[in-house]
């Protein structure tokens, strides 16, 4: 029955998800291949240093003693983590926007030909073949109709 198929409103087969890049941009999942891997690097890096910042903060607001920071060049190295993360996970953002405004182009220029495709396909079959029908049977009519009064 095409009605329970679904095939009625739509016969083109859709994917529940989009295949997987073969080159692993994205992996095919959420946080998933080189750009995932590294935005969470970087949020990772980002947490680290925050956390590590709220326990020397934590630390001191108790009276304990302060924690020692290891130091890159002159700034502690907990804030280094959490401005280089951040930076870096716009940086990330910034450089791979157009990339993935391209590949959405894309995607939606073949989701607007295989719908196109499936509504012209689905116009003829369930509108366009029966009117042709009902005209035929109409013009049959029309001529017997015709004959009968020319007798």
């Amino acid at each position: 029955n095409r009605a329970q198929s679904g095939s009625a409103t739509c016969p083109t087969r859709w994917t529940a998800r989009w295949p997987a890049p073969t080159w692993g941009w994205a992996g095919g999942r959420p946080g998933g291949g080189v750009v995932g891997g590294l935005q969470w690097l970087v949020t990772v890096a980002a947490l680290a240093g925050l956390g590590w910042l709220a326990l020397g903060y934590a630390l001191r607001a108790l009276g304990l003693p302060s924690l020692e920071y290891p130091r890159v060049g002159e700034a502690p190295l907990p804030t280094v983590l959490l401005l280089g993360g951040l930076l870096a996970g716009l940086l990330v953002a910034a450089l791979t926007r157009p990339v993935v405004r391209w590949a959405a182009r894309r995607a939606r220029q073949r989701a607007e030909q295989r719908l196109t495709s499936s509504v012209a396909t689905v116009g003829e079959e369930y509108v366009l073949v029966p009117v042709r029908s009902v005209l035929t049977r109409y013009a049959q009519a029309r001529e017997a109709l015709r004959d009968a009064a020319g007798r």
